[in-house]
Order: C-alpha cells, then structure tokens, then sequence
C-alpha cells in the first residue's frame, strides 16, 4: 500500500510547487520506509528517488525527526538506557552511490623481509644456521607368536585390486579409516570376543618400509563413514611399530587386543608418521558401493614454544571495519597452558589494540576482543575447560558484526558463547600470530593450521559445513575471503596465503613444521576402497617386546632466516577495483648481519654464539596505493542527546536542512546507511521532500574528495590521510562550491 501510495504522489506532483516527498527510516528501527524488515539492529535502506530527466526541484529538503527510543518519554534520569535515557552517540546517515568511487590511499613497503623490521637491513651473503639438539624417546611394541594353541581366521574382501592409500608412506604421515560392518562379521563368523590381530596384503615386490604404523580400532553404530563428521576420538590403540610391509600376508599381532561385541560395526584406522618412502605400500582390498573409506595425508602444520611468533601480512586486512570472522585448527600444549597468552592480536593506525584473542589468560578464560574506540575494546569472553583448547586438536570460530552488534564464538562448529551491543569498529594496521601485537609477551605455545579471514560475519550453517573441507571458490562468503593460510606447506620461513590477495605470512624465531598421522584431524577425502583384512581370534603364547626408540634430531634453521620480497604498485584507476599489490619477485637475499648463529641443547640453552658479517644493504621505501569502495556520501551526522529525562513527545523533534546540492546523487535507488551507535539509540524518521520547480542553479555534478573515515591528528598533519589531491572540475560549470566537514 506504501508503495502504491508513493507512485501516485510522484506520477501527479509534476507541478511548480508541488511537493514529492520519499520516505526512508521510519521510527520503528526495525523496519524501511517501505515497512520491510532490515534484521535486528539495522539501520540500512534503500530511497526511491525520483528519476524522471524532465523533472526539475526548487529545492530538496531532508526532513530530520528524532524521538526517545520506543516513544518513552518517562525516564527520569540517571544511567537507564530507557527512552532518550542514555549517552550521546553518533548517527552518521550516509547515501551511497555505486556508479561513483572512493579511494582510500594506504602505504605499504616497497619490500618485505622475514623476520625484520626497519628501513635499512644489513645482509650477509654466507648461509647461516641456528641448531638445535633434540632427543626424543618413543615407545613401541612388538608381539611375538611363540605357539598358536587354537585360532579361527576370518577373512573380510576378495583383494582383487591395490591402492597406495591405506599407508600411503611416500608421503611424511598419513590417516586412513575403514568401516567393517556387523553384518558381514557375523556372516563370516567372527566370535563376540578378543580380536588378537589383523592382517593387510601388499602387492609389492619390494619390501616397504612404514615408520610409527598404528592400528586403532572403535566400534560404532554409523553404517558409513562422513569426511564431514570424522571419527576423532573413542579409538583403542592395538598395534604401534616400526614396521615393514613385504609381499603377500602381513600379520600384525595386537600387543593390546581388543573386543567385539557382536552387534557394533567396527572401524579400522591407520596412521604413519616420519616416512622415508620414495614409494608407498600397495595394499590389496575391493571397491565398495557404500561410502566406507576415507583417507587423508594432510598432515602438516606449524607448531611454537616459547619465544615465536607470526606476522600476517595486513594490507589485505585494512578492508575490514563492519564484519569479521576467523577460524583456525588449534591444539594448545597441554603442559604449559593456561597461562597469560595471545593466539593473536592486531592493532590500529595507533597502535592501540583492535583484535585480540587470549587463548586462554592464565585464569582458565577465552577472551575474543574486537573493535575498539579512543579508550576501550569490545570483548566477549567465558571461562573454559583445558580439553577444549589443548591436548587435541578442535576447530574454533570468532565473528563480529558492528551493524548487529553481535559477537561470536564457536567451537567445533557449535555456538560457544555470544555477546550483543557491540559495536566498536574496526581497524587492522598490523597482526600477529601467537603473540601480543607487538611481539614481546603473552606467547601462545602449541600447534595451528587452517588460519582463515573473512570480510563479513559467517552464518552457523557455513561454519559447520566448512570446517573438515578445504576452502575453495564453492565456499558462499569466498569473495570475502581475505587471508587464507592452510599452514600445510611443510617447510621454510614463510606460509603462503592462498586467498586472491596471495600475500606471505613471516615466522619469526623457531616456528616449526612438523606432521603426525596420528593425530590428523580433518580434511579426508571419501574412498570407495576398502582393505581386504584378516581377523585373527585366538588363545596365544606371546611376548611383548617394547622398543624405545630414540630419535635424535639436529635441528638447522636459518638464522633469523631472511626472505626478501620486492613489490610494486598496479594502478586500477577509474574502476571500482583496488590497487594490485603486484610481487616482483622473492628471493633469498643472505642473513640479517649484526645478528649471531646460535647452538641450543636439548633444553633451549644457548651454547655458543657467532656473529654475522655485512656483505650488502637494502634501503626499504614506501609505496602507495589506492583501496576503493562505492562511494558514500555522508549527508549528516546528527548526535544523540546526552538525554536523561528528556520528552521528545510522541511525534518526536524534526530538524530540515536544505540538500539542494545533493540533488546529482539523490536520484533513482539509493542505499541509506546509518552507523556509529546513535541508529539503535534513539528513533529516527527521515524523509525527503523534493519542490517540483526551477533551482535556483543547476547543480551539474557532485564529487567527494576523500571518504569519510576516522584518522589521528598526526596522520592527517603527515598527509597519510585526507592527503592533498588534484581535482577535475567539471569543464561546463560556471561556479563551484567546495563543503568541508570536521
């Protein structure tokens, strides 16, 4: 009916002095002009405005009302926040043009170099290694038949086919899970009692060998296995050793054996870790129609201890103000945690903190800080249990969303907590990684993969079915991917970010790769394969043999290893596309001189140390770019009354202001924005009313200079923002009117 109302005012105001009005926040602050619903919180609209070339306005007048929140106008005063009863805040209304666009420059070094920072970095040509002795000690168990006194053996599969993906030892560590059902057990007979052992059949004629195998056993009721839903946990442990796989029947006796209870089907996992394979084990077994097998070796990720951290490239996170979300794959370290840690934190142009998890403080408690403003941050926060973040590996989310207020946390993939009124924005300059952002306290120790940063608020049901797949174009929010580091590459100094942005991430200190089978978590990839096996039930004369074995690791990593990338600037003028940060190239350029070679024990203590030679210098500069957006006109930014006691009246205070000038942009549909907290303080009607007439001057074009944003008094005085720009007049006006805003 709105609608229907707002045709026949524009189709018959067409005379000299008649009047068009257009109506865009009413106020119910749920609600558009039109009565539809915008989402909890939202003050964001579209105005229909009119169109028509041949129909000129006198004046446009934007008429302003403003009345205490649910037209209560009986608070008396104090701190409530009913009616007008509460602080001043900003109301920042905005109409955004997107056939226009804002440009927002922004500075970034012409070169990064791992692990330093400053402009003049000083390099030796000569490799340079820190070394590190470790002794790890491992126990396996190796079970030897001294007599069989009575077994049956059952025989599950035909093995008229192979597959590398049961062991797969060319790679460093490897996971597979096959579901042997109750059915085809009991069909086969096998008792509701001990299984002793298995075996596998390979089809190579060469012995493989299979370093750290594990067999784990679980029964279960699901009749299929899910790569979306893993089986994580719940596993026995029946079999760990050194092994070495030959031609033909491969029995593996259990040291611990497990039962069966007749009724439950049986899962059956393998796991590898540290392989030494140019080859791998093909293992015999039939294609099965039903979904009983997956299998993966991604099995790599970064782990730290102590002193290291991570810096993020964060050009690419600038762009985020509105909206956020980060995920990751963590398993804390169960032996030093919970003390006070950062798993990462970022801050703004002013160093003050704007992202922030403590993961967990030393009181047991997850804090999610996001946004802030001159004097506090946003924060979230709720006690948890140590299994929960250390000791195994779990999936965790954290979202923002400054229109709704809205904070999140998820752990594997279900609501943990959530915290509303939250509306700080936000503003990332720079961003570690298992530090605070500066990199001198709160280090987080313990293992990560599957960093992941969006540019919007991921809904429950994406989280959910994102979490065990790795992210590809099909994801819904992949266009509001910013970074994207898998943390899967194995080795070096650096992580790739595989989002379009394609910046490096630069470890700092003994960040180090490593991989176990054992303990892959995720991303399995579905199998029709299954491993034809042998069930071996039995009474036995054994002996256990246990093997310790003791691995000795020097550790050699580059000296505080330098990784030079050069960049530049591709320029997308005149679009609605960012600046490119292009890469020239990467490149090893020596090791930071003035900086030592370190030996470390076992135990971290520094044995010697030798200092480095200066063979060359690099004299990093500046380069400058342009990040750009629809642009966003603001048409006012009204502020709240400091209102205790206050009575608006039921029809609220209007205020009019002549918006003549705007007349180039308020045409056709338009997006209306309000922000800064005051949109769900207080209730807002804004109408338009367009004079049908001759203007007094024909506004021909209106161009904003810069885009509204918040920036210090240094940054604007070191023309870092609001900078001098030329600007194109437009060659038909004969005047021309400049508005400034402070």
């Amino acid at each position: 009916l709105l609608i229907a109302i707002f045709i026949i005012i524009q189709s018959s105001a067409q005379n000299p002095g008649d009047t068009i009005v257009v109506q865009t926040f009413i106020h119910d602050a749920w609600t558009d002009g039109a009565g539809n619903s915008t989402g909890s919180g939202a003050r964001d609209t579209i105005g229909y405005f009119p169109n028509n070339p041949n129909l000129t306005f006198e004046k446009i007048i934007m008429s302003y009302n403003m009345r205490c929140k649910d037209n209560n106008n009986n608070n008396p005063g104090g701190t409530s926040r009913i009616g007008c009863g509460a602080y001043d805040y900003s109301c920042q209304t905005y109409v955004h043009d997107s056939a226009r666009v804002d440009s927002v420059l922004n500075f970034i070094p012409d070169h990064i170099i791992s692990n330093f920072s400053g402009n003049t970095y000083n390099y030796s040509n000569t490799p340079v290694y820190n070394y590190y002795h470790y002794l790890f000690h491992y126990v396996q168990y190796n079970t030897v038949i001294d007599s069989i006194i009575e077994e049956d053996t059952i025989d599950v599969g035909i093995g008229n086919i192979d597959s590398n993906i049961v062991v797969n030892s060319s790679e460093l560590a490897g996971k597979s899970q096959f579901l042997y059902l109750a059915d085809e057990l009991n069909i086969i007979s096998l008792n509701d009692t001990i299984i002793n052992g298995l075996s596998i059949y390979s089809n190579n004629n060469t012995p493989q060998t299979v370093n750290f195998l594990k067999i784990k056993l679980k029964l279960t009721n699901d009749t299929i296995l899910n790569p979306s839903s893993p089986h994580i946990t719940g596993f026995t442990e029946v079999y760990h050793s050194n092994t070495i796989l030959s031609y033909g029947i491969n029995r593996l006796q259990f040291y611990n054996p497990f039962t069966w209870d007749s009724v439950s089907n049986i899962i059956v996992e393998f796991s590898f870790t540290d392989s030494l394979n140019t080859s791998t084990p093909l293992v015999l077994g039939d294609n099965i129609v039903d979904s009983m097998g997956m299998y993966t070796n991604d099995a790599s990720y970064i782990q730290v201890i102590g002193t290291e951290n991570i810096d993020i490239a964060s050009s690419s996170l600038a762009v985020i103000n509105d909206e956020i979300t980060i995920s990751f794959w963590a398993n804390g370290d169960e032996n030093i945690l919970p003390v006070n840690t950062s798993l990462f934190e970022a801050l703004d142009s002013n160093g003050s903190r704007t992202l922030n998890l403590h993961f967990p403080w030393s009181n047991g408690r997850v804090y999610w800080d996001c946004g802030n403003n001159s004097t506090s941050y946003d924060r979230i926060d709720k006690p948890a249990n140590i299994n929960e973040y250390a000791g195994s590996w779990s999936h965790w989310t954290f979202t923002k969303n400054t229109t709704t207020g809205s904070m999140k946390i998820y752990h594997n993939g279900v609501l943990w907590h959530s915290g509303t009124g939250k509306t700080m924005p936000i503003n990332i300059e720079s961003f570690k990684l298992m530090s605070n952002g500066n990199g001198n306290s709160n280090f987080w120790s313990g293992k990560l993969k599957e960093l992941r940063i969006f540019n919007k608020e991921l809904v429950d049901t994406t989280i959910q079915k994102w979490i065990h797949k790795r992210l590809d174009s099909n994801h819904p929010n992949y266009s509001d991917l910013i970074a994207y580091y898998p943390f899967n590459e194995g080795y070096g100094n650096t992580a790739n970010d595989y989002s379009s942005y394609t910046l490096h991430a630069n470890f700092n200190g003994n960040v180090k790769w490593n991989a176990n089978g054992e303990e892959i978590p995720t991303f399995f990839a579905p199998t029709s394969f299954r491993p034809k096996i042998s069930f071996y039930q039995g009474s036995y004369i054994d002996t256990i043999l246990t093997d310790t074995i003791i691995v000795s690791s020097i550790d050699s990593l580059f000296a505080t290893p330098n990784v030079v990338t050069l960049r530049d600037i591709f320029t997308n003028y005149g679009t609605m596309i960012n600046d490119s940060i292009g890469i020239v190239y990467i490149d090893t350029l020596g090791w930071e001189a003035l900086s030592y070679v370190y030996s470390y024990d076992s135990n971290g203590v520094t044995i010697t140390t030798i200092p480095v030679n200066i063979d060359s210098t690099i004299n990093i500069t500046e380069l400058t770019y342009y990040t750009r957006y629809p642009m966003a006109f603001q048409i006012m930014s009204f502020v709240t009354p400091y209102g205790m006691g206050l009575d608006f009246g039921a029809n609220g205070v209007t205020w009019y202001f002549d918006v003549t000038d705007y007349s180039p942009i308020l045409k056709g549909n338009k997006q209306i924005t309000m922000s800064g907290g005051g949109q769900w303080q207080e209730d807002m009607d804004i109408k338009f009313l367009f004079i049908v007439g001759t203007p007094p001057r024909d506004v021909l074009e209106m161009q904003q200079i810069w885009r509204p944003q918040y920036k210090g008094y240094g940054t604007i005085m070191a023309d870092r923002s609001f900078e001098q720009r030329d600007v194109l007049m437009h060659p038909n006006a004969t005047a021309y009117k400049l508005r400034t805003t402070i």
